[in-house]
């Protein structure tokens, strides 16, 4: 099984870089460190992650300060923990919002699931991006 890691030339395993290229975090903020790349996977789970059919739902809470909040699926209403940095948009999630999403194990367990590739099915462009500090979605 391949278990490489895909990332950018020249980032350390455990450096995540910031909007502007550093991969120094320390005066990065929370916003710049989560919203400046995907998350890094071996390349085996990205490959079973593009098999995984997409699933819909509704942002049910989202916590910027977090960085995290659950989405309650639509058919079976079972909420599904999200992170920021699988939010594939440069807008803020907010509760309400219509979403696609996968769903993989979270590990070590692997005994309940989180969304991955989660897309906003309606793009506002009126609503917040990660580049402006808000007192919303806290």
């Amino acid at each position: 099984m391949d278990q490489r890691v895909t990332r950018p030339k020249g980032v350390a395993k455990n450096s995540p870089r910031t909007s502007t290229g550093s991969s120094d975090r320390s005066n990065a903020s929370f916003d710049e460190i989560c919203s400046s790349f995907p998350r890094l996977r071996s390349n085996s789970i990205n490959q079973r992650i593009a098999s995984i059919p997409y699933k819909h739902g509704t942002i049910k809470s989202f916590s910027r300060s977090k960085g995290h909040g659950m989405i309650v699926d639509s058919q079976t209403g079972e909420e599904i923990f999200m992170h920021v940095s699988e939010v594939v948009s440069e807008y803020v999630p907010r509760d309400g919002d219509l979403v696609k999403y996968k769903t993989i194990p979270i590990p070590p367990h692997n005994t309940k699931e989180q969304a991955v590739d989660v897309h906003f099915t309606v793009e506002d462009e009126t609503r917040e991006k990660w580049n402006h500090s808000s007192p919303h979605n806290k």
